[in-house]
């Protein structure tokens, strides 16, 4: 069918075509939600900085048959999360987005679990007793 100077393809192919595309923007709406909840947990304390060079190897490591043109493609994806001018934390969800695409979310949470000791935030120490001098030091019990 032509459209002016175009020449639009029209039949069923093409009316299948619209419905596939329709049907998988939807899935993907609802699928987003999940991943964010799923990447905010697993990526819970990981710094970006710490994980950039162990965590996306590691992954890859894990899975054999990774194809080639996935693996550059993840490659390019880190690169631009590297370069962007946002804080640690947002890199860090970016960096476990681009990890999960490439090697699924329970993948990416093993290797996680796996470098925790290497690639996460080292915890803030505890906060003092209230009513305790600035600076003093919590106390432990003494048993006698």
């Amino acid at each position: 069918m032509r459209a002016g100077d175009q020449v639009v393809p029209a039949g069923p192919a093409s009316f299948l075509l619209s419905v596939l595309r329709a049907a998988d923007s939807a899935v993907d709406r609802l699928r987003a939600a999940d991943r964010s909840k799923a990447v905010a947990e697993t990526m819970s304390g990981v710094s970006f900085e710490r994980a950039f060079e162990s965590l996306p190897g590691y992954c890859l490591a894990l899975m054999q048959n990774l194809p080639e043109a996935d693996q550059a493609k993840l490659g390019k994806q880190l690169a631009t999360i590297k370069a962007l001018k946002i804080d640690d934390e947002v890199k860090s969800l970016l960096l476990g987005l681009a990890l999960i695409d490439a090697v699924g979310e329970s993948v990416l949470a093993q290797a996680v679990k796996s470098l925790e000791w290497k690639i996460k935030t080292p915890a803030p120490p505890p906060l003092p007793p209230k009513g305790a001098a600035p600076g003093a030091q919590p106390s432990t019990p003494v048993r006698g």
